[in-house]
């Protein structure tokens, strides 16, 4: 049983993004039916929060060893403000425009992946201590 315990302490970041992957698509394929079945235009909010949280922690997982690096200093929290706001935030506004603008370049949900897995890992990265 230890020996279990051990393996998912070792993979546990692996197995969180191999898990939210999954849930995200499952997710995605979900809602996406549901809106064939009764189409609206508000069935785009809970598909565009899906993408930013599932893909979003994806890249947040990918930026957690910077975190878990400045935990081990002394004082307070901060945020990079350059960092956030002139890497991440513009991340999170590409990834959230509408689809329909981005679907000649790269695909209508490929971008969304792309970028909200880049703005968790830029969120992650742009928190420290002094």
């Amino acid at each position: 049983m230890t020996k279990i315990i051990n393996i998912i302490k070792k993979y546990f970041f692996l197995i969180t993004i191999i898990f939210v992957y999954v849930l995200t698509e499952f997710l995605l394929i979900s809602l996406t039916a549901w809106n064939q079945n009764t189409p609206s235009f508000l069935w785009n909010i809970p598909i565009s929060l899906t993408y930013l949280v599932g893909y979003g922690v994806i890249g947040a997982c990918f930026g957690i060893d910077s975190l878990l690096a400045e935990r081990k200093k002394t004082g307070a929290w901060q945020v990079k403000k350059y960092s956030f706001f002139l890497l991440a935030l513009p991340a999170f506004l590409i990834a959230n425009i509408p689809w329909g603008l981005w679907s000649p370049y790269l695909g209508t949900d490929r971008h969304c992946v792309i970028f909200n897995m880049l703005f968790g890992y830029l969120a992650m990265k742009s928190i420290y201590k002094p």
